[in-house]
């Protein structure tokens, strides 16, 4: 499933590998109005950025276990390019306690946000992630 938005909008860039979780969060933003585009990993989230260096989402939230490219180092490819080392990022997983050491500091000072197991967490969800696109956009992005 490709979560697609109209050209020119602010949206949240979700990068998830399984398409149910996919599935289920773009019914949910869909629902709380907020403008989703989803990535089956980092690197077709990585290719779309810079195709569309100018269009930056105005969060990205990332699946921490992707098997393509973890959330951690997709995160550090994106921290390491001035186009997008200010666009905010959450990582999302099951396990709260997934991040560690391992994966180097930047990652310690991403928020893990754990994956809702009710639907009515979801929403409580979408809603907070959906403030970050509801911000005026800053003239040094």
């Amino acid at each position: 499933m490709n979560c697609v938005i109209a050209p020119g909008l602010r949206y949240l860039a979700y990068v998830e590998d399984d398409e149910d979780d996919r599935e289920l969060f773009a019914e949910v933003a869909e629902a709380a109005q907020l403008p989703v585009r989803c990535f089956p990993d980092g690197r077709a989230l990585l290719e779309q950025l810079a195709l569309a260096p100018d269009a930056p989402p105005c969060l990205i939230l990332l699946d921490m276990k992707n098997p393509v490219i973890s959330g951690p180092e997709t995160y550090d490819l994106l921290a390491a390019d001035n186009r997008f080392s200010s666009i905010p990022v959450k990582f999302f997983s099951t396990s709260v306690d997934f991040v560690d050491a391992s994966y180097g500091p930047s990652a310690l000072a991403v928020e893990l946000i754990p994956k809702p197991d009710m639907y009515s967490d979801w929403v409580s969800l979408v809603t907070r992630l959906a403030r970050y696109c509801q911000e005026p956009v800053s003239d040094d992005n």
